[in-house]
């Protein structure tokens, strides 16, 4: 029985349905279990056993707490492999380098990515080239992150295992009226980070008048201000009633200032709906212009000129691509074969 321990300072949104992935496409030989922040219960769905610690702040003590918490389940488990994610978890690399055990690190976004320059950008490159070094294997779930990798000097240890999304059987959302509308859907939290100001702004300016949006994941209230008419906010929901608001829009539009994958994305392929994405980080190389959606820059006049070129009829035609896109490219058996394969190299 290879045993195999995931940590990580996050549990909700991308490294939380990540986890959830590797225990769905789980090896029978293969024991996972996962040390987590005890703020986030329910950020990873799936059975698998876990410990939590103490998350309070995000300094020094929040990382020595969550160390602790991890020798203690390394003593209590004799992991074959410890498996850190994101970028809090990249500091413990050194302190659980000379274990048995071998060490993963996956970042899920590089931190460099947040920083458009200056000293914290600098910091967080200097971090990015010392701290994974010391791990036996660098997971990348995109070729954006792999090259980031492979410019940090992490080439040796580095290997690309492009993310994928689980197949969720949509709900079909409550009968919308006007269907000659194009409905576009926004998916994510509403951080700068997701570009929602942009949207917004943009789709104020926008003279349009057949053009819906959906925006999904929090309260107006979380929005702030007004909302441009033909603009609504939805909360949370169950993933099957997600899904089904995906695959009921025209097309998904993701205006983010950076991403480490665009999970999103591939979760719409899989409803058979295109995606509208900003070029940046992973986001450019999951979409073909024309076929599965289209590509913008950052900032709100690219994404006003978008949705002033989008149509109806020509997102319509771009859905059996989508689908055909996410059979070959973002589906789970092909994830399984890698994740799993790394897995049983790494405890040969």
């Amino acid at each position: 029985m290879t045993r195999i321990l995931h940590v990580s300072q996050v549990a909700k949104a991308g490294v939380g349905t990540y986890l959830d992935l590797i225990w769905s496409v789980r090896d029978a030989g293969h024991h996972h279990s996962a040390v987590l922040p005890q703020s986030q219960p329910g950020g990873v769905a799936s059975a698998m056993p876990r410990v939590s610690f103490d998350d309070r702040g995000r300094g020094l003590g929040c990382i020595w707490r969550m160390l602790r918490a991890v020798r203690k389940e390394i003593r209590r488990l004799d992991p074959d492999i410890v498996f850190l994610h994101s970028s809090y978890a990249m500091t413990l690399i050194p302190a659980l380098r000379f274990g048995r055990a071998k060490v993963v690190f996956c970042a899920h976004g590089w931190p460099s990515d947040r920083y458009a320059g200056g000293w914290k950008r600098a910091l967080a490159v200097g971090a990015e080239r010392v701290l994974p070094k010391w791990a036996d294997r660098v997971v990348n779930i995109s070729a954006y992150e792999q090259g980031v990798a492979v410019a940090r000097g992490l080439g040796r240890t580095a290997v690309m295992i492009e993310n994928a999304a689980l197949p969720v059987a949509a709900e079909a959302p409550p009968q919308m009226a006007d269907q000659g509308k194009l409905r576009l859907v926004f998916v994510g939290r509403f951080a700068p980070q997701k570009g929602l100001d942009l949207l917004l702004g943009a789709f104020a300016r926008c003279q349009r008048r057949d053009l819906e949006l959906e925006i999904i994941g929090g309260t107006p209230k979380e929005v702030g201000g007004s909302l441009p008419e033909g603009a609504r906010v939805l909360d949370w929901m169950s993933k099957p009633q997600l899904a089904g608001r995906i695959a009921a829009a025209d097309a998904l539009i993701v205006p983010s200032r950076w991403e480490g994958f665009g999970l999103v994305i591939a979760e719409a392929f899989a409803q058979g709906t295109p995606a509208l994405v900003s070029r940046v980080g992973a986001m450019p190389d999951l979409i073909t212009p024309g076929e599965t959606g289209d590509i913008f820059e950052a900032d709100e006049d690219a994404v006003l000129a978008c949705l002033n070129r989008v149509d109806k009829a020509a997102l319509r035609a771009m859905r059996p691509a989508c689908r055909k896109a996410y059979q070959s490219r973002f589906h789970p058996d092909r994830f399984s074969a890698e994740i799993n394969g790394l897995f049983e190299g790494l405890a040969g």
